[in-house]
């Protein structure tokens, strides 16, 4: 598994688990660390949107770096990503909010020509 979490001090935790097999995944952690910048978009059930953004720090993708080959030779099946998905939902750590990984296994989601969402400034 390639687990994400995203800490904001007394605010709430993040937690993503991807599948390492997946070539969307491989492809996406692959320009992350090419292109060394990187967000994650929350989408709240309330139509909000949460940015968070990383890059500029050479150790912000240090682990990603470093599992890179182990990553694009994982052989991980859709059965064992569930199992895992589901004991860490169990016990979560860092404990915190389980997230879904919107893209799963469909690149159309990634194709920003046809498929983007425009977004407004909040008034806070």
């Amino acid at each position: 598994m390639i687990h994400f979490a995203f800490e904001f001090h007394d605010v709430a935790t993040f937690n993503i688990l991807v599948n390492p097999s997946s070539p969307l995944v491989k492809a996406v952690v692959d320009n992350m660390i090419q292109q060394g910048i990187y967000f994650i978009l929350l989408i709240r059930p309330d139509n909000g949107v949460t940015v968070f953004r990383a890059g500029g720090d050479p150790n912000d993708l240090a682990g990603l770096k470093d599992n890179l080959p182990r990553i694009l030779a994982s052989s991980t099946t859709a059965a064992q990503y569930e199992n895992a998905l589901t004991r860490f939902q169990k016990r979560p750590y860092p404990s915190g909010q389980l997230l879904n990984w919107v893209c799963r296994d469909d690149v159309s989601y990634l194709d920003l020509s046809t498929d983007w969402l425009e977004l407004n400034p909040s008034s806070l």
